[in-house]
């Protein structure tokens, strides 16, 4: 970033006439007036808890969240049109607005060594993107270029997407003896989005689901005493595709998108750890071995530079293993 609006228009002039750039610039891309981000949100929930039997409890929260915000940059290569300003350069932004709301509901009964949990989440997101140019004032460096626009001189695209999420979980917490604790489980998984198009020169109208009715979780504590303790588990999870226009199974053409439609699966992973914990009234401290198996991968190639727009090709790749140690501590050296 150059920060030199005067030096932006230069560029984008001469490239624009099929000039030579000023020195030592090459290209369009070695150098941007500005560019950046600004991010609006708005969350709220409300929650329920509830005693329906001696043994039987529950919870229940709905929620809300917006977003919205445009990504911005000094466009060299879409110059503001005359009666709008003149400049060589338009403000490009890459703008989305999402608006999602869901609800999470269980119950738990807990009687003798047992607390037995059920539950249910659900959740309604609406998402668009879409990217836009507005006007630039030829010499006249801009006050505020980091802001929210209105009134666009031009829609290069806008797509909407909409992802429905539904999870059903349940799990058992079994304290066999004081010391022994075992915590198994499991979820079932869909997660269902689908693209319209607003307006694009590249337009898709598609949808794509990820399920799994079975990813169990199993963990097991022991605690010597009230200080030392150790820990081990499994879970097996999926990851939904992401639905956006500029990466996951819709960041494709039409044609793309219905060629690896029925050739994608869904990115899960095997997670293992195995660790120690160690507490007292100073100091907290754990040492984690894990080892995690991706399968199915998922992979999203551009076939250019990023700043060009085109395309991307996704597909699976196969395994990816890894595997580590953790280790972590706190010292509370005062009271305060």
């Amino acid at each position: 970033m150059s920060n030199n609006y005067k030096l932006a228009e230069q560029i984008a002039r001469a490239y624009q006439a099929g000039q030579t750039l000023p020195s030592p610039y090459t290209s369009p891309d070695d150098t941007y007036y500005r560019g950046g981000g600004v991010r609006q949100d708005m969350v709220g929930y409300e929650k329920f808890d509830y005693h329906l039997l001696p043994h039987l409890t529950g919870s229940t929260t709905v929620y809300g969240h917006y977003d919205r915000g445009p990504g911005t940059w000094s466009d060299p290569y879409d110059p503001t049109p005359a009666s709008l300003g003149g400049s060589p350069l338009s403000v490009s932004t890459t703008e989305y607005r999402m608006q999602r709301e869901g609800v999470l509901t269980s119950l738990a009964y807990q009687r003798w060594n047992h607390k037995i949990e059920a539950g249910f989440w659900f959740e309604n997101n609406l998402f668009s993107q879409a990217a836009k140019l507005y006007p630039l004032q030829e010499g006249v460096t801009p006050s505020n270029f980091q802001r929210f626009y209105e009134n666009p001189f031009a829609v290069q695209w806008q797509y909407t997407f909409r992802t429905h999420v539904y999870q059903f979980h349940l799990e058992d917490s079994w304290s066999i003896t004081p010391k022994l604790r075992v915590n198994a489980g499991f979820k079932s998984l869909v997660s269902s989005s689908s693209v319209t198009t607003a307006q694009s020169a590249n337009p898709i109208n598609a949808s794509i689901s990820a399920s799994n009715g079975f990813l169990p979780q199993v963990g097991v504590l022991y605690r010597f005493n009230r200080h030392h303790e150790i820990f081990a588990d499994f879970a097996r999870n999926m990851s939904a595709y992401t639905a956006s226009a500029s990466t996951g199974p819709f960041s494709t053409t039409q044609a793309g998108f219905s060629y690896i439609h029925n050739k994608l699966k869904p990115e899960t992973t095997n997670t293992e750890e195995l660790g120690y914990r160690f507490r007292n009234d100073s100091v907290q401290a754990s040492l984690t071995g894990y080892y995690v198996d991706f399968e199915n991968r998922l992979l999203a190639s551009s076939m250019s530079s990023v700043i060009v727009g085109n395309q991307n090709v996704l597909e699976n790749v196969g395994s990816v293993t890894s595997r580590g140690v953790e280790a972590a501590a706190t010292w509370r050296f005062f009271r305060n």
